[in-house]
């Protein structure tokens, strides 16, 4: 875990202006109950509404070309932030207006419309200030539960510095313990819930775990950001039997 925080470089980009591509998650699995914030209200709908954001929207969408998620909060106010896994988090600007958002940043000011609001998900197309369009599929952030914790083991994957790293971590009532693959324990870390999100104190500083997606093998994506660094990494944990 401690290594998730490191080793990233600082590189201004906005994932609308990628238009990035959307991964093949399937959301619909035993755990996927919630989403935090109010998004879940609005399944079906096929424009954007204020009222959808009344609350810090998180959500996550995967840039298939560079290979790497981006995580961008919506706030109530007209501001958002993003960060990728190889940038510290940003600010930029939104607006609502006719059932369409209006992104500005960096001299470049997206267009989006919304497709259909599903459940966990949100199809969106986007057109730039050069006139290029691109769709993309928006994950909203999920929340935590206590079935999903307390004495559950996982594999963990994840890219520190272009090497992929392979471990397990298990969960009790109030530790996260992180193994090797030969099975000895790198650390243990006493964690709390709250609201939704797992809080850890680390070695080096706090850090939290945000639920991004689930796919239909019930593999969690997980968002991590190091509190003190503000820097983001994921991984995929893959449930031991």
């Amino acid at each position: 875990m401690k290594a998730l925080s490191r080793g990233l470089s600082v590189v201004a980009l906005l994932f609308f202006v990628n238009g990035c591509g959307s991964s093949n998650s399937d959301n619909d699995t035993i755990y996927v109950q919630e989403v935090n914030g109010p998004a879940g209200d609005y399944s079906g709908a096929t424009e954007f509404v204020p009222g959808m954001f009344s609350e810090r929207q998180t959500i996550y969408t995967y840039d298939e070309k560079d290979a790497r998620w981006y995580g961008v909060v919506f706030d109530p106010n007209g501001e958002m932030t993003y960060e990728s896994t190889s940038d510290i988090a940003v600010g930029s600007t939104y607006t609502i207006a006719d059932g369409r958002m209006y992104v500005t940043d960096m001299d470049k000011n997206p267009i989006i419309e919304l497709d259909i609001a599903k459940a966990t998900t949100f199809e969106v197309t986007g057109e730039d200030n050069d006139g290029r369009i691109w769709q993309d599929t928006w994950y909203l952030e999920l929340k935590f539960k206590p079935e999903m914790l307390e004495g559950k083991c996982y594999l963990s994957e994840y890219n520190d510095r272009g090497e992929i790293v392979h471990e397990t971590v298990c969960l009790s009532r109030t530790t996260l313990d992180t193994y090797t693959e030969e099975g000895t324990l790198k650390h243990s870390y006493p964690y709390s819930l709250e609201n939704s999100i797992l809080a850890v104190n680390g070695d080096d500083g706090d850090f939290t775990l945000h639920l991004m997606s689930i796919t239909g093998a019930d593999i969690l994506n997980v968002w991590y950001v190091s509190e003190p660094e503000n820097y983001a990494n994921n991984a995929s944990w893959t449930p031991i039997d």
